[in-house]
């Protein structure tokens, strides 16, 4: 996922970690320090540059650590981040999200991802608050925003 103002400044989130790089992708930095878990899939830039990521609790249990729906957010490019609950379950919530399930617009701002529980929460603020959509869909593997 590149960053919206520099195309050289790159970042990852997979099995292994979250990474930065600030040069095209020749050369990753590990990102991941003051995360519950580096694992996960989803990873999302903002137009404001906060970079956005969904930790799972392990490569072998990919459900949400402690069972709650945390986004963790870094407006300084991975060197802190911050867990946004603003609308998202806290308890006994053993879902998780797939690598497309987590789309921005670069224009205005609202966020969107899908969980494999089948339900879609939406953020009209570039990740700061979150609102279940209504409905509930089957496994969500990809979402896209029009």
């Amino acid at each position: 996922m590149a960053h919206p103002d520099d195309p050289e400044r790159l970042f990852l989130q997979f099995h292994f970690g979250v990474f930065r790089s600030d040069n095209g992708g020749q050369a990753w930095s590990p990102i991941g320090a003051g995360l519950p878990s580096d694992f996960g899939f989803p990873i999302v830039v903002t137009r404001s540059g906060a970079v956005m990521v969904i930790p799972l609790a392990a490569d072998v249990q990919r459900v949400f650590v402690d069972g709650r729906l945390r986004i963790f957010r870094s407006t300084d490019g991975g060197a802190s981040w911050s867990a946004i609950t603003a609308g998202l379950p806290q308890e006994h919530y053993y879902g998780g999200v797939l690598r497309g399930s987590m789309r921005t617009d670069l224009e205005t701002g609202e966020v969107v991802f899908g969980t494999n529980h089948g339900e879609v929460f939406h953020s009209a603020d570039e990740g700061l608050t979150w609102t279940r959509l209504p409905g509930k869909l089957t496994r969500i593997m990809y979402v896209s925003l029009a």
